[in-house]
């Protein structure tokens, strides 16, 4: 059985629902900077009031409310992949100890054998529930927001794709100082 299956059952169907919930909350997050910047706009350059602005304020407030709502649920669909996961490696690991020969495991204490599944499989709740989610949204995640800048202004969409690869040089540089 390779690593990223289960029983047969590929570990990417299992997390395709927090990763789907994290580009949503992406998207959320795009539309409340775009709220912010109609709120700001208008009063700040323009001298606008602020009753002016209720629309862009109340597309603000939803938007905040649904992105939270959004990373609770993937928080919940994350726990419950994880436990999904850990519930079927458990199985397979079971089922591939019981096929081997005693004389394979005659040199091991059953007890520390038990001990390093059962623990090794736990540690893997954070890295199933958080960190594969967040390793889809690290790629996918700044190609919306490139997308959503190439819709506003092409010019600015291309500025900021041609400074992204130096982000991680400064990063570097910043970090060795």
């Amino acid at each position: 059985m390779r690593p990223t299956e289960a029983l047969g059952v590929p570990a990417w169907r299992l997390l395709r629902g927090p990763a789907v919930l994290d580009l949503l909350a992406v998207g959320a997050t795009i539309g409340q900077v775009a709220a912010l910047a109609d709120i700001l706009e208008p009063v700040l350059l323009r001298r606008q009031s602020i009753g002016d602005v209720a629309a862009p304020a109340a597309m603000l407030v939803t938007l905040t409310l649904v992105r939270a709502a959004l990373l609770g649920l993937r928080e919940v669909a994350g726990q419950r992949a994880a436990v999904r996961v850990k519930s079927l490696l458990r199985v397979s690991l079971f089922a591939r100890l019981m096929h081997l020969r005693p004389s394979t495991v005659q040199g091991e204490r059953a007890g520390e054998l038990v001990s390093l599944a059962g623990d090794g499989i736990e540690r893997l709740d954070s890295y199933v529930s958080r960190y594969l989610p967040q390793s889809v949204l690290s790629v996918t995640g700044p190609a919306l927001v490139v997308a959503y800048v190439f819709w506003l202004d092409q010019l600015s969409a291309g500025l900021l794709l041609l400074s992204a690869p130096v982000i991680p040089l400064l990063m570097v540089a910043v970090g060795s100082y």
